[in-house]
């Protein structure tokens, strides 16, 4: 039987939302990370299937659940800082991290930041952009894509 419960943490000044699933004697986490202005919502088919395991999927500071600054410097350093913090308050010690879209970007940074916590990291529809060591040619990929990002508005 899965046992559901969610916690609310207090982080950088924001109230972080997450939720545990778990059965008795799981001793090996999965966390869940959903993309961008998205929620744990985009996994509700899906996180009780996987009943062998602890299950953590939470919601990033200023999303779903979770507190909103409309002042706040969101960034995937932000989210993936938020996994760490809920993972300590939850005592895990290790944990594989699926990342849907923009999740998969925070699951990157985490794994570089928090290398010893990180078992794994997966992709779900998610990418890897490498920015060109040359600044120049930094310079031309970084307006490119606000190029791509104002053709959206």
């Amino acid at each position: 039987m899965i046992r559901l419960r969610s916690n609310r943490l207090e982080f950088r000044g924001f109230e972080v939302y997450y939720e545990v699933r778990e059965a008795e004697n799981s001793n090996k986490t999965l966390v869940f990370l959903h993309g961008w202005t998205s929620s744990l919502q985009s996994w509700k088919f899906q996180l009780d299937d996987f009943g062998e395991y602890r299950v953590i999927a939470l919601d990033f500071p200023g999303n779903g659940k979770s507190g909103r600054d409309e002042s706040a410097d969101y960034s995937m350093e932000l989210f993936a800082d938020a996994v760490h913090a809920a993972l300590v308050e939850e005592g895990i010690d290790r944990a594989l991290l699926f990342g849907h879209s923009m999740g998969f970007a925070v699951a990157e940074i985490f794994a570089i930041k928090y290398a010893d916590l990180c078992a794994g990291i997966g992709s779900i529809d998610g990418t890897h952009f490498e920015l060109p060591d040359d600044l120049n040619e930094r310079e031309a990929w970084i307006e490119a894509n606000r190029g791509f990002v104002a053709s959206l508005e």
